[in-house]
């Protein structure tokens, strides 16, 4: 099958692995998550579904993979699946994408664009949502004390916020 564009690249716990988006030329230009080895072999398709899915990322223990897609609703959200591509579970709705998972595998941090783009962290099963600051596509810190986040401003600084929120809900 023909491929055009790949983006997202994402390396799995163990290095072993790379999940990433492709588009597929001819399959309607869709986004579908693929894992290939490090070496260059086994190249494997995890969806395959009509809408797109993009933005893979892995549990820290290399079992899971979120990622976002836009296949049951307009907006779309975070799904988890197994690393091979099954067990495939929708735990978002709302538009929230780049999933980033915690070290320890408890929680994932996201972006989602409300009116303008935020940054929030809810337990991995998709419970106690909350938003933190402005800014988008987070990623942790290795020790999970906190994470970074692009900003979408130039003003404030929110790793006191973030922090703190971290300490509190431990």
């Amino acid at each position: 099958m023909p491929k055009q564009d790949s983006l997202d690249a994402a390396w799995s716990p163990d290095g072993r692995q790379i999940a990433f988006a492709v588009r597929d030329i001819g399959d309607g230009w869709q986004w579908e998550i693929y894992v290939i080895n490090t070496d260059g072999t086994q190249l494997r398709r995890l969806t395959k579904h009509p809408f797109n899915d993009r933005a893979p990322a892995w549990s820290s223990d290399g079992r899971k993979l979120a990622f976002f897609s836009v296949r049951n609703n307009v907006e779309g959200g975070i799904f988890l699946m197994d690393a091979d591509g099954t067990n495939l579970e929708q735990i978002t709705n709302a538009g929230e994408d780049f999933p980033s998972w915690s070290p320890d595998g408890r929680k994932l941090a996201f972006s989602v664009n409300l009116r303008r783009t935020r940054v929030g962290v809810m337990n991995a099963d998709g419970s106690k949502l909350k938003f933190l600051a402005n800014g988008h596509r987070p990623s942790w810190q290795p020790d999970g004390s906190a994470y970074h986040v692009n900003p979408v401003e130039r003003r404030v600084s929110i790793w006191g916020l973030i922090k703190q929120f971290l300490s509190r809900d431990n």
